[in-house]
């Protein structure tokens, strides 16, 4: 009797606490806006200072402008400014600037060094030769030599907290790469390059992060653009890193095949949000229109890890975008989206980019079906008419929160 009596009141301490991610409360920062529009920039996060860092990027005046002759999008300038952001004086610090402008590249911190590895140049498209190291302590950039083969563009970049590693993007021709290395100084005025295990799938376009928890245990890539559908169609595929095993593993396939979008971690959560796709069956038109090329996906996924499976959390998100970048506030359960291209423009044949920083705060559903928004009494107000989304499919009851039900009946009988 004592034995059930101690199992039902753990059961009812971890079902109490059973909470579900059902939608965000969106709002537009009105208190500062990136000090340009930008897209295709680099973003990292440093936890122990709470400073984003933002590299580079697309800074042409109209974004990415259909050029008829070639029949694609071309940005015609790139960035070498370098800024940092305080969330608590919602301000931008303008640093030391790249050494050499860079866009479409992929970044890491390790140690308190941000790398940029890959990317290309605006003048003829061609793939950038070096790596920048810039030093947070010291406001100073190091450069280094990158051996052709691991030159890339739109590759992702993440870390074990260790080491830098790179995985997959673009060769000089856009066919795929499915290479993923480590990088790291010498100590001897150069890099180390090890090469690992490749990517199951050879794509560029996707995005990376790193998996939450301590201690850290690997890493996921999703979506892009591959060989199976080549830019036909976005990938759906997802593979995760284990660090210690050196493998790769496909897990749950996202729901919506979608490139240039933001994976973010936030709590326990990973997030897959907004991105790109060409107009279903692009490839068997005789003359698409400059519009059908890409279309600005509107929907946010979540990752259940101990499901293995993507919720489609929101549909019809209030503004759309590609090629943004977003971090998770953890302290305040929040999501910020910088800047980013916004859907097609006809009257410019473009894709806009915006200075906008878009806010998205978790909103939960307790056991009785509650919602509720956990967020501390110290989150800023991020704009005067924040608006409640979610998702009536989210409401649904978790697989946790049935095993919890089956779990007491169980012990009861």
């Amino acid at each position: 009797m004592r034995s059930l009596l101690f199992s039902l009141l753990s059961l009812g301490v971890v079902c109490a606490h059973e909470e579900e991610v059902v939608g965000f409360t969106f709002a537009k920062l009105e208190s500062a806006r990136l000090p340009k529009p930008l897209s295709d920039f680099s973003i990292s996060f440093d936890e122990s200072s709470q400073l984003v860092y933002i590299a580079g990027g697309c800074d042409a005046e109209q974004g990415n402008v259909y050029v008829e002759e070639i029949a694609t999008f071309v940005c015609s300038s790139s960035s070498s400014e370098f800024y940092s952001f305080d969330r608590n004086t919602n301000s931008f610090e303008t640093l030391a600037p790249l050494p050499v402008a860079r866009y479409r590249h992929g970044a890491a911190l390790v140690n308190g060094k941000i790398w940029l590895v890959g990317g290309r140049d605006v003048e003829v498209d061609g793939l950038l030769p070096t790596v920048d190291v810039y030093d947070i302590a010291s406001n100073t950039w190091a450069t280094y030599d990158l051996p052709e083969a691991y030159q890339t563009s739109d590759n992702v970049a993440f870390t074990n907290g260790e080491v830098a590693y790179v995985a997959g993007g673009y060769d000089a021709t856009y066919g795929f790469k499915g290479n993923v290395f480590t990088i790291a100084e010498d100590g001897a005025g150069s890099i180390t390059i090890v090469d690992k295990t490749p990517l199951l799938f050879p794509r560029g376009d996707h995005t990376a992060v790193t998996l939450p928890g301590t201690p850290v245990t690997g890493a996921i890539v999703t979506g892009g653009f591959g060989a199976a559908d080549e830019f036909c169609a976005p990938l759906v595929s997802v593979e995760q890193y284990d660090f210690a095993a050196d493998t790769w593993t496909q897990v749950a396939d996202l729901n919506q095949g979608r490139g240039d979008k933001a994976l973010v971690a936030l709590g326990d959560h990973i997030f897959a949000m907004g991105g790109e796709r060409p107009v279903l069956g692009i490839c068997e038109m005789d003359s698409p229109e400059p519009g059908e090329k890409t279309l600005a996906i509107d929907d946010l996924e979540i990752f259940h890890a101990d499901e293995n499976e993507w919720v489609t959390l929101m549909e019809d998100l209030p503004s759309h975008r590609f090629r943004f970048s977003a971090v998770g506030y953890n302290d305040i359960q929040s999501v910020y989206v910088f800047g980013g291209q916004k859907d097609f423009n006809e009257t410019c044949n473009c894709f806009v980019a915006t200075d906008e920083i878009l806010t998205y705060t978790e909103q939960f559903s307790d056991n009785d079906g509650t919602v509720t928004d956990d967020s501390p009494a110290a989150t800023p107000t991020a704009g005067n008419n924040p608006t409640s989304l979610s998702s009536s499919g989210a409401m649904l009851p978790s697989l946790g929160r049935i095993a919890c039900a089956y779990l007491a009946a169980w012990l009861l009988i």
